[in-house]
């Protein structure tokens, strides 16, 4: 005989006052939903629920046969709690499948656990394993980065320093003097490379990098780069040719920029080549495009390391087997500057030790061949131009530099050719000076500690029209080199821009220039 329900089931029911008990209302229940004793409520009974005493637990995934298993007959809304317990879990009517809810007698419908939720929770957590992945190698690969440029910066500082402390010393023969004099400026090249390619990167990441485009030679900008490093080649003993140099074409390239992508290109493949290597040049077209290809008789490159060649901060096995330096950032630059004149560039390599062929790909200008602008003769102390010379005998000019060894050196050269220069080492003494007399030419920074280059700039083409004079050619030896700095040193006044470290002799050709005089 089962066991008859307590009284609180009964007193659940809508329409039980507390004040009215009795045997009506039995027989009211009994009609309305069928006896309590023979299994619950009549099918379609409606105007009752079970309140809602305590939380009852949640039926979910492996708990769903069970419960199943325990649905009682005849009821497809139902199915029992754990036996001893007085809880009923609704059943979704067609699959039987529970429901989750949250207490007894009120369903949330449309609420299930299902294995499609199991698989995304799956799919999440592996995606969040990548990420954190991601994450780990990303500030691995940033740690490794600041290593190498902490070392970077300081091995040719090291070597700089080193040979300067010789040569004070005294102590160095005639030919190791010359050593070391070659060695410092080899090694501030060096590092004026390594900052030029980060404030590159710098400006690619944050959208700044622009090109000047304007119909160029292809082959002058191929053999100007090639030149440039023909003495690096020979001192390392790498063979150095380039074919195709007849083939002229015109490409629509800012010149700066192109040498830089072919300096890059031949720099890197004169580093992995070993001595008795060679490098080769080759210029020709493809269609409607003029093709450079790059290749030498190096290392090579793994096949695993060929899909990241162009990624910054990526030096790759290569470099790493060799010892070679560098930051791993001059092929992601040429990438770069290649994308922006309209190009592409692949790598390739057949193997270990069948070296790495780079080929740039860039669209044909249609228009005639320009007579290239050639760069300035950057003489040297063995040249005409050399101490001695009075190039610019009797030419005033102004000096304004806040670092004293920058302001004394170049006062020093352009004396040793003759000018007579007045210094100053901020605004207010260039401003005095220049109220005092007119020079021909200025030289000024445009970062000084008390002011604004491009203001003093301003204020001295204001003087000299109100004076009723022509404006003063001035020049803007400079650290700051992005392209809204050279805007707005031409505003005020500068005809020339020149990046730092300035060649001593280049700023005497500048100023020569600029008076329209000849240093030969």
């Amino acid at each position: 005989m089962p066991a008859r329900p307590p009284a609180a089931d009964a007193r659940t029911c809508r329409g039980v006052g507390r004040r009215r008990t009795g045997v009506r209302h039995a027989a009211r229940l009994r009609s309305r939903c069928g006896d309590p004793r023979a299994g619950g409520c009549r099918p379609g009974a409606r105007g009752h629920r079970q309140r809602p005493r305590r939380r009852a637990h949640l039926v979910a995934g492996a708990d769903a046969p069970r419960h199943r298993a325990r649905a009682v007959p005849g009821r497809a809304d139902h199915a029992a709690g754990p036996e001893g317990s007085r809880d009923r879990h609704p059943l979704h009517p067609g699959s039987g499948r529970p429901r989750l809810h949250r207490r007894r007698g009120a369903v949330r419908p449309g609420v299930r656990s299902s294995g499609r939720s199991r698989i995304e929770n799956a799919r999440l957590y592996e995606a969040a394993e990548a990420a954190a992945a991601e994450a780990i190698e990303a500030r691995r690969l940033k740690d490794d980065f600041l290593a190498t440029l902490s070392h970077e910066l300081r091995s040719p500082l090291n070597a700089i320093y080193g040979w300067a402390r010789m040569l004070r010393a005294g102590q160095l023969e005639k030919a190791d003097a010359q050593r070391a004099l070659a060695a410092i400026e080899r090694n501030s090249l060096l590092q004026t490379q390594l900052i030029s390619d980060l404030l590159d990167v710098s400006r690619i990441i944050a959208g700044r990098l622009d090109i000047v485009p304007r119909p160029a030679s292809l082959v002058s900008n191929v053999t100007g780069a090639v030149e440039s490093l023909r003495q690096e080649a020979e001192r390392k003993g790498v063979g150095l040719l380039v074919e195709g140099a007849g083939h002229d074409c015109v490409i629509a390239g800012d010149p700066l920029r192109l040498q830089q992508i072919f300096t890059n290109l031949v720099g890197n493949a004169i580093e992995f080549t070993p001595r008795h290597g060679t490098v080769e040049v080759v210029i020709g077209r493809d269609g409607g495009l003029a093709r450079v290809t790059v290749r030498d008789t190096g290392r090579g490159i793994p096949a695993g390391d060929l899909p990241h060649v162009f990624e910054r901060f990526r030096k790759g096995d290569r470099t790493a087997a060799r010892g070679e330096g560098g930051l791993g950032l001059g092929l992601s630059i040429v990438r770069h500057l290649v994308a922006l004149h309209g190009g592409s560039v692949t790598a390739d390599s057949a193997g270990a030790g069948r070296g790495a062929p780079f080929s740039v790909l860039l669209p044909i200008a249609e228009s005639s061949i320009e007579r290239p602008v050639e760069p300035l003769a950057r003489a040297g102390p063995g040249d005409d131009t050399g101490a001695g010379s009075r190039a610019l005998r009797g030419v005033t000019v102004l000096v304004v530099q806040d670092d004293h060894d920058t302001r004394e050196l170049n006062a020093l050269v352009l004396r040793e050719h003759g000018a007579v220069v007045t210094v100053a080492a901020s605004v207010a003494e260039a401003a005095d000076a220049l109220a005092r007399s007119t020079p021909d030419v200025i030289v000024s920074d445009l970062r000084l500690s008390d002011g604004d280059g491009c203001d003093l700039g301003a204020h001295a083409q204001r003087l000299q029209r109100e004076r009723g004079r022509e404006m003063i050619p001035a020049v803007a030896p400079t650290g700051l080199g992005s392209e809204g700095e050279r805007r707005r040193a031409s505003s005020a006044g500068y005809r020339i821009h020149l990046l730092k470290p300035v060649d001593p002799f280049e700023l005497v050709e500048v100023v020569s220039s600029l008076l329209c005089r000849s240093t030969s």
